[in-house]
């Protein structure tokens, strides 16, 4: 039997098309990635091997005894790390 997952991630779609702002895919995944470094070890089965669109991806096993809670725990955890975006956007903002 196949283990279902409950899959996360955090694409960067479209980011050259946000006005007031100077970004190049490549480079704005590349920063996220090294900021993101030191939090990965808190993320279950997490990857940044991707192209820039797909700054991170992960999964966690999909058990409906705990779905609520490891939801809650994966939500906390975005909460976490959403200052290293808007850093980003701020660092690419045009003047």
């Amino acid at each position: 039997m196949e283990e279902s997952k409950l899959m996360y991630n955090i694409h960067a779609l479209k980011l050259r098309q946000l006005k007031g702002y100077s970004i190049t895919s490549r480079q704005f995944a590349d920063d996220f990635r090294k900021a993101f470094k030191p939090f990965e070890k808190r993320w279950p089965n997490v990857s940044t091997s991707f192209g820039p669109l797909t700054l991170m991806e992960g999964w966690v096993k999909l058990d409906a005894a705990s779905l609520a809670d490891d939801v809650l725990k994966l939500a906390r955890q975005f909460l976490e790390i959403d200052h290293l975006i808007d850093e980003l956007l701020e660092k690419h903002r045009k003047d």
